[in-house]
């Protein structure tokens, strides 16, 4: 069997397709760079959130606080702001 030296050759890749290839794996990149992005958004409003609800509770008890001292103060007889004002 004859073989003919021809044919041998070796498949190099023309520029367009490393192009191509290169926009492929870049727009890869930039998918998991945005996912990234969106994990890290993500945990930043959740402390965000929890540090919200924090307050609102603190605000809560506060009022909660307030009420019950005024409620207080005026089933002691004493008076209330209101009451020297008005």
């Amino acid at each position: 069997m004859v073989q003919s030296a021809g044919w041998r050759f070796s498949w190099a890749p023309t520029p367009e397709v490393q192009l191509e290839a290169a926009k492929e794996e870049l727009k890869a990149v930039n998918a998991e760079i945005k996912a990234v992005n969106v994990m890290t958004e993500l945990e930043a409003a959740r402390a965000e959130l929890e540090a919200a609800k924090a307050v609102l509770e603190a605000a809560k008890a506060t009022k909660a606080e307030l009420e019950t001292a005024e409620t207080v103060g005026v089933a002691s007889g004493e008076a209330t702001l209101d009451s020297v004002i008005g």
